[in-house]
């Protein structure tokens, strides 16, 4: 879609929203447009996430992505149900995630590390991240590149 960026094989748009959002309505959002709510699966997707956050929503907020333990707790899944894995990329802050049952999001802080988070009603997020996977034949390009050398 418009204002997509290409990251390591995935397409990234960061939204922000002065009223808020949920991880629900985040995601519709996502799905709506053709994707899902972020997955970042490497360094340079974690990298690209942080700059399209900057540049989108400001250098102080956080933004929301696709990993949730609300199913089961401690048990992280992406929105299309796979499981973070031991060997998977993760960029934790120290001591996260920490939140227990009250925190079954995750999102981007600063400095581009995760922090688990509320997701519900009570927990409206102003800036939020999808991802699209780039295909022939699903109709899904990224307008623009962002070279990750130039990603600090």
């Amino acid at each position: 879609p418009d204002g997509t960026t290409l990251s390591d094989g995935r397409c990234f748009s960061v939204t922000f929203d002065d009223v808020g959002v949920s991880w629900t309505a985040a995601s519709d959002t996502c799905v709506a447009a053709g994707g899902m709510l972020a997955v970042i699966s490497s360094e340079e997707h974690n990298s690209t996430l942080d700059a399209l956050r900057v540049d989108s929503c400001g250098a102080a907020v956080h933004v929301l992505f696709g990993l949730t333990d609300a199913a089961t707790e401690g048990t992280f899944l992406w929105p299309d149900g796979s499981a973070l894995g031991a060997a998977d990329y993760t960029n934790w802050s120290t001591g996260q995630p920490d939140g227990g049952t009250n925190e079954n999001g995750v999102e981007l802080n600063v400095p581009a590390q995760w922090n688990d988070t509320g997701i519900d009603d009570a927990n409206l997020k102003t800036c939020f991240a999808c991802s699209f996977e780039p295909s022939f034949d699903n109709g899904v390009t990224c307008s623009y590149t962002v070279d990750p050398a130039c990603v600090q």
